[in-house]
């Protein structure tokens, strides 16, 4: 996945995406470093919510949380929680 700085238009690769990231939901404010990323694991079964910060090109992790099961991916990164 490609995401692109909205001040500059550069783009910068994301690290999660593709088959692995089923379901792959972000969301972000414009004023902030933030990036929330929601994703289902095929191996696991499990949803996923990820925090990641954006800063000099790098995207970091910050945390990584279990939501629950497969279909919680379903719900809207709002409904699943912080």
């Amino acid at each position: 996945m490609i995401v692109a700085s909205n001040k500059t238009g550069q783009p910068y690769s994301f690290p999660r995406g593709g088959e692995e990231n089923m379901y792959l939901t972000l969301k972000y404010q414009l004023d902030s470093r933030l990036m929330v990323a929601q994703w289902g694991s095929y191996d696991s079964g499990k949803c996923i919510m990820e925090y990641f910060d954006f800063a000099n090109g790098i995207w970091s992790a910050i945390a990584k949380r279990e939501i629950g099961p497969l279909d919680a991916c379903y719900k809207d990164i709002e409904e699943n929680g912080p």
